[in-house]
């Protein structure tokens, strides 16, 4: 059991620590920052319920909602008041990691711990009440960050048995088409993304591709797979043609689009997130440990090159048509 006498040094820890990843580059933290991690957080608490982690997140967020006696607004979200995609995978699994050793030294009883985090929550909830925020506000935008969070976990997980499940066995995929399907449906679902946001400019392109690709990496980092300097070894130089692995993508596409009509996310942003944590994951499968069925020097290029070409071509063809 948690010792009720270890609570409070624990949740000290927690809260400095929330406060110490929630600031960057001198500025102060903001709310829908500490949100962002704290979404982690409660996923890390909600994967130790291995069958029902999206019950777990659900039934905590009623929770939360009861103690604060308010219900989370009605209604669309703007898209501007949610933070992007990227940030929200990149934050919550910092989020996670806060978590993560206190949770190991207390497996034993992960409803305690559940419990600790659902009062942790519910205390910041009121700071932010009597700085004069909505609770129901707050509750609607920390369901939301949380929703998403949680979906990218488990299309992390999903996709990857999906594309064994449905291309790798019955169609004879190689590991290196499995990648690089994954990985350009991610760069493809990114461009989309952008063009329903509004167009391409070249500083913004490059900037979101950056993100995506960072989100493939650390995540197949963090299940394994060396960091290393080699993820863009070998790619074309920029005068060369590139070559987008449309064949892959019009196979892939209708399988993961069941998948994100299944859990309800609609937005192509959250979509290349997804598929790009899974392409992560599906990395570290293949080319981490210490007998890769594929060298890390030859798949980590791969995947970075697939998403990039398909994402590059797609954006630089809108760019042509509308000049």
């Amino acid at each position: 059991m948690l010792e009720f006498s270890q609570r409070p040094q624990m949740v000290t820890r927690f809260y400095k620590n929330l406060m110490r990843f929630s600031v960057s580059e001198g500025k102060q933290h903001n709310v829908a920052h500490v949100m962002m991690l704290m979404s982690g957080m409660v996923l890390e608490v909600a994967m130790a319920f291995d069958d029902t982690p999206d019950e777990a997140v659900c039934a905590l967020l009623e929770k939360l909602s009861a103690r604060l006696e308010a219900k989370p607004r009605l209604g669309p979200v703007a898209a501007h008041a949610l933070p992007p995609a990227s940030m929200i995978d990149q934050e919550s699994e910092k989020g996670r990691m806060i978590v993560r050793d206190a949770l190991a030294e207390w497996e034993e009883c992960p409803f305690d711990f559940y419990d600790m985090i659902l009062s942790f929550t519910h205390d910041i909830f009121l700071s932010w009440q009597e700085e004069g925020f909505h609770k129901d506000e707050m509750l609607r935008l920390f369901s939301e960050i949380c929703y998403r969070a949680l979906a990218y976990e488990i299309a992390a997980q999903e996709l990857t048995d999906l594309l064994i499940e449905r291309k790798a066995i019955p169609l004879r995929w190689d590991l290196n088409s499995c990648i690089a399907g994954l990985s350009a449906l991610a760069g493809q679902k990114l461009a989309s993304s952008n063009e329903l946001k509004g167009g391409f400019s070249g500083a913004a392109l490059e900037e979101d591709l950056d993100q995506i690709i960072y989100t493939m990496t650390q995540e197949a980092v963090r299940l394994g797979v060396p960091a290393g300097s080699n993820w863009r070894f070998g790619l074309a130089a920029n005068d060369v043609d590139i070559s987008a692995p449309y064949d892959l993508i019009d196979t892939l596409d209708p399988v993961c689009g069941r998948f994100f009509e299944v859990i309800q996310l609609s937005s192509h942003e959250d979509q290349a997130i997804a598929c790009a944590k899974a392409a992560g994951r599906l990395l570290a499968v293949v080319a981490g440990g210490e007998l890769p069925e594929i060298e890390p020097a030859i798949a980590k290029p791969l995947a970075v090159a697939a998403m990039s070409d398909t994402y590059k071509s797609i954006c630089m063809g809108k760019l042509q048509t509308a000049l």
